[in-house]
């Protein structure tokens, strides 16, 4: 495993070494999850999620569930639902 020994400013702020950035694909902008895992400090590129498209195969499924919610009209919500829990056990970690 290589290491990087990076300083922390007076502002808490630190630099992600450019070989890391490229491998991980981090650019401005980019949304990074940063949380407390044990002693170490963890971060993560967040990935976006992007929209479906008109061939994806979830859509077979849209309006066939009986008295459940539509699984096209309430998808997003699900994922965010999904990431939100996800989120949170990380936090309590």
């Amino acid at each position: 495993m290589n290491y990087n020994i990076v300083k922390v400013t007076s502002k808490g702020q630190m630099t992600i070494p450019h070989i890391i950035r490229k491998k991980l694909n981090i650019k401005k902008d980019d949304s990074l999850i940063v949380y407390l895992q044990n002693d170490e400090i963890r971060i993560k590129k967040l990935s976006v999620v992007e929209p479906l498209g008109d061939n994806d195969p979830i859509w077979k499924f849209a309006g066939t569930l009986v008295d459940e919610p539509d699984v096209a009209e309430n998808h997003d919500k699900y994922l965010v639902m999904e990431e939100k829990k996800h989120l949170e056990y990380k936090k309590d970690e």
